[in-house]
């Protein structure tokens, strides 16, 4: 899965390992995954009540996310 992540215009591309787009832990809803750095695997999630997710593209190998920030 890739991550667009438009944080106030700032664009960073993130590609994690899997397709977990909607993750619960105590009632909030993430999308994210793990993606590997120089360590190992790093876990990495964007809550969906701070941050808009868009599909932006899909085939059989990737799903493509667009995460805005929301407004305040």
């Amino acid at each position: 899965m890739i991550l667009e992540v438009d944080d106030g215009g700032r664009l960073e591309t993130i590609a994690v390992i899997g397709d977990s787009t909607d993750h619960v832990v105590n009632d909030r809803r993430f999308i994210g995954g793990y993606r590997l750095n120089a360590s190992g695997y790093e876990s990495i999630w964007f809550d969906k009540a701070v941050w808009d997710v868009t599909l932006l593209a899909e085939d059989a190998y990737f799903k493509t996310y667009r995460l805005t920030r929301k407004a305040s």
